[in-house]
Parts: C-alpha cells; sequence; structure tokens
C-alpha cells in the first residue's frame, strides 16, 4: 500500500509541502493517505470475494471517549490490573492496564 500510496500523493501534492513544517501538511496528508489505504483494502476484500456494510476508524473510538470510559468502569469494579505484556498479576509488573479475565466463567466453563 506504501508505495502506491507515495505515489498518488506525489501526483496530487508535488513538492508543494517540501521545506514546510508538518503543521503545514499533515492534516492533509494523513487524511489523503488513510483514504487512499481503505480504497485498496476495499478493493482487495472485493477480490476476496467480502463486503462490508460499515468501515469506521479506530481513532474515532478513541475521539468519543468511550474506550476511557470503559477503562474506567472495569478499574472501579476491581477488573484491572497494572502489567505488562507476558506477564502474570502475580510477578508484580507494572505499566500496562490488562483485563482480569482469570474469574469470568461462561456457560460454567473458566476463560
Amino acid at each position: 500500500y506504501l508505495v502506491a500510496v507515495g505515489q498518488a500523493m506525489k501526483e496530487k501534492f508535488g513538492d508543494q509541502f517540501l521545506d514546510k513544517g508538518e503543521q503545514y501538511w499533515l492534516a492533509e496528508v494523513r487524511e489523503f493517505a488513510t483514504e487512499a489505504m481503505m480504497a485498496m483494502i476495499r478493493e482487495d476484500l472485493a477480490t476476496l470475494g467480502i463486503e462490508m456494510d460499515v468501515y469506521f476508524s479506530e481513532k474515532s473510538l478513541y475521539e468519543t471517549g468511550r474506550i476511557e470510559a470503559a477503562l474506567d468502569t472495569l478499574e472501579q469494579k476491581g477488573l484491572l490490573y497494572e502489567g505488562r505484556a507476558g506477564a502474570t498479576e502475580g510477578q508484580g509488573a507494572r505499566g500496562l492496564g490488562a483485563a482480569r479475565t482469570a474469574s469470568f466463567q461462561i456457560d460454567g466453563v473458566r476463560r
């Protein structure tokens, strides 16, 4: 995707952003690149016979504040602990919020 998007950006923008700070080009280039990549992803999925009704950006989840609200709720219920990837709670790991899952049961099976 990157080479094709880079070529399309060169065609669209030319040299207009050379020697300019990112405050002048970042938003426009980001939007262009995201749309171009999503178009290619849709084409690839269509080639595989996959059609989706709704696409949305992960970024939009963060902008709503709903992720932070969900994490706050889990923390208030004691369902989060501080740890790091690959470490267990008992190892005293710190740094990454991870869901406490050992106590959940679905259909009588501990997950």
